[in-house]
């Protein structure tokens, strides 16, 4: 993708996964660790500190999220080549009208 804040749709995909992995990965470690400790509120924040990381990492579209081995040829929409006719036509009746 050649635009900022584009990611492919494999991506998108490895960003689901990875947030899936990594969102359970921290819940069982801050579970762990509040209950070793006995202590909730370590739990918790260690489960708030651990998503941060997850959102720093998943979130922005870095490069690792956009290496699709193929590019994508879309077929061009026929609503678009029907709204391009009916304007080119509604510019011809607008000169038409003006040059009367």
């Amino acid at each position: 993708m050649d635009q900022f804040g584009c990611i492919d749709y494999e991506g998108q995909e490895r960003a689901l996964d990875l947030m899936n992995y990594s969102l359970l990965a921290s819940t069982l470690l801050s579970f762990f660790i509040g209950f070793i400790r006995h202590d909730v509120w370590l739990a918790v924040y260690v489960f708030l500190a651990l998503s941060a990381l997850c959102l720093a990492a998943i979130v922005p579209p870095w490069p690792y999220l956009n290496q699709a081995k193929e590019t994508y040829t879309w077929i061009p929409s026929r609503y678009q080549a029907a709204l391009k006719n009916l304007q080119a036509q509604l510019d011809g009746e607008e000169t038409g009208k003006a040059a009367k």
